[in-house]
């Protein structure tokens, strides 16, 4: 029963994320999506210079509640 559940929250997740929308979570953080550039990289066997692809990172943000929670506060 609670995996169908986690189940769907990350479905739900997913699919936010995926149109582009930001989700905020009451005191744990934020999770969006960072939309990267193309730019010149390197491949790091060979040390030749490679084009690293746009594309859409997903990010997390924790609240400053939840990062004091970790700091032990």
């Amino acid at each position: 029963m609670s995996e169908q559940l986690i189940d769907i929250i990350f479905g739900e997740m997913t699919q936010t994320l995926t149109r582009g929308r930001r989700i905020q979570i009451t005191n744990f953080g934020a999770f969006n999506i960072n939309h990267k550039r193309e730019r010149m990289g390197r491949n790091p066997k060979t040390g030749k210079a490679a084009t690293i692809s746009a594309r859409r990172v997903p990010t997390f943000k924790p609240s400053a509640e939840f990062r004091d929670i970790l700091k032990g506060k």
